[in-house]
């Protein structure tokens, strides 16, 4: 009797192996065809280099050139939850102070391969419209660097989590000063202390290298 069950049991992995053999020969296939396929290549590329890192922030200026209307969220990136509750703080549609708005948001200069960033979501969102059509979700992080997708540099697919770049210091006061005039003064990283803070930071930096400052403006 036990040697009936072991002969089963033997036969019945043998089966068992030659089928994982086959799906794993097959798979194989699959796979060297799907990036020759000219139906499939497309839906390969965009699976495994879907929003690939990008080398510079003028993709970012790119996106949101022809941004009609900014919309500014009591919330952060959607890197750990969903956004689409958040309540409104303000929304901008008029195109001279979106033009000022993407003037003033100057990075320093960056190789995103590098880009990493801080744990927490942000605050405030800023999503960036034309039309009905979201153009980019970003996100503020601590008044000095913004996340946008793009910027991150892991993940898979659609599971690529976002990337922080910092803003220039005259960037970063200008930025603070522009939501504080839009009533965004209920965070320490928005007082009028730390423009003062990053003020005189700004000054001795110039000062070392031989220039002035230049003063944010309104």
């Amino acid at each position: 009797m036990m040697n009936l069950l072991g002969t089963a049991l033997g036969a019945w992995r043998r089966r068992w192996r030659v089928r994982v053999l086959l799906l794993a020969i097959l798979i194989a296939a699959v796979a060297g065809a799907i990036p020759t396929s000219g139906l499939w290549s497309a839906w390969w590329h965009h699976v495994l280099y879907w929003e690939k890192p990008l080398p510079s922030s003028q993709h970012f200026f790119a996106c949101i050139r022809d941004a009609d209307r900014l919309v500014v969220r009591d919330g952060g990136f959607n890197c750990c939850t969903s956004v689409r509750r958040n309540s409104v703080l303000f929304t901008i549609t008029d195109p001279a102070e979106l033009g000022n708005l993407r003037t003033h948001i100057q990075f320093v200069p960056f190789t995103n391969e590098l880009t990493g960033g801080c744990l927490c979501c942000g605050w405030p969102g800023l999503d960036w419209y034309k039309g009905r059509s979201r153009l980019a979700l970003t996100s503020v992080q601590h008044g000095h660097a913004i996340r946008w997708k793009q910027f991150g540099t892991s993940g898979l697919g659609p599971f690529r989590h976002g990337g922080d770049v910092p803003l220039t210091i005259e960037s970063t006061i200008w930025l603070t000063k522009w939501l504080r005039d839009h009533g965004v003064t209920n965070d320490a990283d928005y007082s009028e202390e730390r423009i003062v803070r990053l003020q005189g930071i700004a000054n001795k930096t110039f000062e070392a290298i031989g220039t002035n400052a230049p003063k944010p403006q309104g």
